[in-house]
């Protein structure tokens, strides 16, 4: 049988956007040979990204489409250029995982907005990818919450490809707009068909085979929201629940009533009430928590207006909370509920903070611009997909997860899809945009040349880890150490390595890197304990001392304190810190409290002043 030019055309489509896709499937990988998941799926990403760089090109030259600029794309330039500079100059943080992924994401958009400039359909086909990796997901987590498969956490029965069920469940609410719409386009459509007669001719007179795609698509669709919407209460994610119900309303609303301005402005503003207060009201101690975190993290943003750069944030946290906390002026429930959080559990606010207040106008105007173009092209689903996310970056931290960021990166790059008319470029035009091409190309192959240094320093890790052979060899650490000098585990066992081979001052340097991205206490009580080992009694204070202001409910840095305290025979700041070990009130308890209590105990009677 002989194709026609319509279904050869979109067979090479499909082969065009196979690699764009292959990127999509980032979000299911799990290399445990890497040591976590989010170590897998970076790789993945890096490997497809290198077939993106070598077929756009070639697609962009077979078909030679004019591609028009847009206001999102002066934007996303505009904040690349931003981010870099807050990032590489003025924090000089240029070799780093978020800065080179954030590099990548940038090309992949560029790649993207080429894909979809000369392939006609090839939007349709990367958001029915991006559909069918929920639907996948979706399905994976209900086989986990029956005990069919396991799932990634020892704690919780769904997490899908993820390693907990929050990211989990907001990769599937900010889908099922999407998936919403294509449903309900499907619905509306094949509305009046109904199948009385099953026989075979019946069907065929009823259905052309020129719409098979779009039946495909449309059930699909249906069968993506009915599993999202199965296996999401089982996730408990509050954020996720609220983000989809907005994205979902927004779609229904644009879809059915667009035309009725006022109602959608108070559809909106009366979901928004009503979300906000059953957030706060479900689990109030950890709404608590939250805001705790926002008050700190706005702190942090006004201390560093241009930003602390990329990967950052929680040095810059914790920073803000122990000025915080030394003020004296939180109270009590403040104090029992902090935490030493790696995100603000709201990306507005850690944009702030990364990448400055600048960065967080322009990311925002992005935000509202690709919205704007969207709805100007009744893309209702990728409107709905943008406020599902825009909500559940209030709460939550999706851009920490490399599927939630390229599926963002997808929707940005779809949103100006509808304005290419698809006619032939001039020579001027194919050589300005090749050269375009190939410096995104350049910066791919840069950020890869990048990142297989550290490839082969998690698979020798890892390897050896697992061997047991890095319990007496701290110099296959050193070894390692330029490559993965940003993951705070491998910082943290390295100099934990290092002090039991009683090398504290090399841990401590090693400690000093950690802190720059980490706001965990463990790290100020390893490093006063190398300067107690030490005898720089003075520096081991301040470091216990930072600790307990960092996070004021755990007890372990006063009975450091009051360790050292009696270690060098002081004994009135011994016996001040023991009673705090045993009077105040820990967030959690375990046995470890009890055995340092007991400790405080004979360390008060030692001194003849326990009542």
């Amino acid at each position: 049988m002989k194709l026609s030019a319509e279904t050869y055309k979109g067979a090479l489509n499909l082969l065009f956007a196979v690699p764009f896709i292959a990127v999509l499937l980032t979000v299911f990988i799990i290399n445990k040979d890497l040591g976590n998941i989010v170590t897998g799926k970076y790789f993945w990403f890096y490997g497809s990204m290198s077939f993106v760089a070598i077929i756009t090109p070639a697609i962009y030259f077979i078909n030679r489409n004019k591609i028009q600029i847009t206001i999102v794309d002066y934007l996303v330039v505009a904040l690349a250029v931003l981010v870099l500079l807050s990032s590489v100059v003025i924090n000089s943080n240029l070799h780093t995982t978020k800065t080179v992924n954030f590099l990548l994401l940038i090309t992949l958009y560029f790649f993207l907005r080429v894909l979809f400039s000369q392939c006609v359909n090839c939007v349709q086909i990367i958001m029915l990818a991006l559909i069918i990796t929920a639907l996948a997901e979706a399905v994976l987590g209900l086989m986990q919450l029956h005990g069919l498969v396991q799932s990634n956490h020892n704690l919780f029965k769904t997490t899908g490809t993820f390693s907990n069920p929050g990211p989990y469940a907001g990769y599937l609410a900010i889908i099922f707009p999407l998936a919403l719409h294509w449903s309900l386009d499907f619905m509306k459509k094949y509305e009046k068909l109904k199948v009385i007669d099953f026989s075979k001719n019946a069907i065929l007179d009823k259905i052309k085979w020129t719409n098979l795609y779009a039946y495909i698509v449309g059930i699909l669709s249906v069968f993506a929201v009915i599993s999202i919407f199965l296996i999401l209460p089982a996730t408990l994610s509050r954020a996720s629940w609220f983000a989809l119900l907005i994205g979902s309303g927004a779609v229904i609303v644009f879809y059915y009533f667009r035309k009725t301005k006022i109602w959608i402005i108070c559809a909106f503003v009366g979901m928004l009430v009503l979300g906000f207060s059953s957030i706060y009201n479900i689990k109030k101690d950890s709404a608590d928590g939250r805001l705790l975190m926002w008050k700190v993290s706005f702190q942090a943003a006004i201390q560093n207006p241009t930003g602390v750069g990329l990967g950052q944030f929680p040095a810059a946290y914790g920073k803000a909370q122990v000025d915080y906390f030394s003020l004296n002026n939180a109270s009590e429930q403040e104090k029992l509920i902090a935490e030493n959080p790696a995100y603000a559990f709201n990306e507005y606010l850690q944009i702030g903070v990364e990448s400055g207040v600048v960065s967080l106008i322009l990311y925002i105007a992005l935000i509202v611009f690709a919205m704007l173009n969207v709805l100007k092209n009744s893309q209702y689903g990728i409107f709905g997909a943008f406020i599902s996310l825009s909500v559940f970056a209030l709460f939550s931290y999706p851009f920490s997860m490399l599927p939630h960021l390229i599926l963002l990166v997808s929707l940005l790059a779809a949103t100006s899809s509808n304005t290419n008319n698809y006619s032939k470029e001039m020579l001027r035009g194919l050589i300005l945009t090749g050269g375009i091409i190939l410096l995104f190309m350049i910066i791919t192959v840069f950020c890869l040349m990048n990142r297989y240094p550290v490839y082969i320093a998690y698979k020798d890790w890892n390897d050896r880890l697992g061997s047991g052979l890095y319990e007496e060899t701290p110099e296959r650490y050193e070894y390692l150490y330029p490559s993965l000098n940003d993951d705070i585990d491998f910082l943290f066992e390295y100099a934990q390595n290092l002090a039991r081979h009683e090398r504290y001052e090399q841990s401590n340097a090693i400690l000093q890197r950690a802190i720059q991205i980490s706001c965990d206490p463990m790290l100020y009580n390893v490093m006063g304990r190398n300067y107690q080992a030490l005898k720089q009694y003075d520096k081991a204070e301040q470091n216990f001392i930072t600790s307990t202001l960092l996070v004021p409910n755990r007890l372990y840095p006063y009975y450091l304190l009051t360790k050292m305290y009696d270690e060098i025979g002081d004994n009135l700041k011994a016996v001040e810190t023991a009673n705090i070990v045993l009077t105040k009130e820990p967030k959690i308890h375990s046995p470890a409290i009890d055995e340092m209590r007991q400790e405080a105990r004979r360390i008060i009677n030692a001194n003849d002043i326990y009542n």
